[in-house]
């Protein structure tokens, strides 16, 4: 009687201790799970609260089409103002003979930009760094009306050329260095002789981001 006593007190608390265990690897899995969800919201939570924005700062040059330094600067979460600086490529047509080259001109550019669709490229998991994204904007070119690179026996009567616009582009960065940027529009041209005609808009440039 007394080992059967033993026995079943022996078992009593080895029944109570592995209860016990069980509670407290439950409760343990339970409290991790919890954790787990909860991190998982704030994690989403901040994904959703995450609001892309455009580059404080932009510097790059210019090497092939038209060589240039590019400056771009952020102004709020989706607008930049971008000076381009350097040779800018053309149509010369000089206003005596009619005759029209293509040619490169010294000149400058200023243009403004709202990046429109950079929430839409972080859902399809695609790069917006480096301002790579579609925009909208207004651009005014000013050059001098002397060609610098080729062509340089063109004469003409007026001392400067500018243009001015509404735009489309697209900006896109590769490998982290690496970018284009393309853009089309309509405005109009004139020069210190010749009142503002109707033109057609396009810059395309291919650099290398400096900072």
């Amino acid at each position: 009687m007394i080992k059967y006593k033993l026995i079943r007190d022996f078992s009593n608390i080895a029944y109570n201790y592995n209860s016990s265990l069980l509670s407290n690897l439950f409760l343990m899995k339970f409290f991790i799970s919890t954790l787990f969800c909860l991190s998982t919201l704030f994690s989403i939570a901040q994904d959703q609260n995450f609001s892309p924005q455009v580059e404080k700062h932009q510097f790059k040059i210019n090497l092939l089409l038209a060589p240039s330094l590019d400056y771009e600067v952020g102004l709020s979460k989706t607008i930049t103002a971008a000076l381009q600086v350097g040779t800018l490529p053309g149509f010369y047509v000089n206003d005596v003979t009619d005759e029209t080259r293509f040619t490169f001109l010294l000149g400058t550019k200023l243009s403004f930009r709202h990046y429109y669709n950079f929430e839409r490229r972080l859902r399809k998991y695609k790069n917006t760094t480096h301002n790579s994204g579609n925009f909208i904007g207004i651009s005014s070119t000013f050059a001098s009306s002397d060609p610098l690179i080729f062509n340089t026996d063109l004469e003409g009567n007026n001392d400067y050329y500018s243009e001015v616009g509404a735009i489309y582009g697209l900006q896109r960065t590769f490998y982290d260095k690496l970018n284009l940027s393309a853009e089309t529009g309509l405005g109009f041209y004139f020069t210190d002789v010749q009142d503002p005609q109707f033109t057609f808009l396009l810059n395309i440039t291919l650099g290398w981001i400096l900072f």
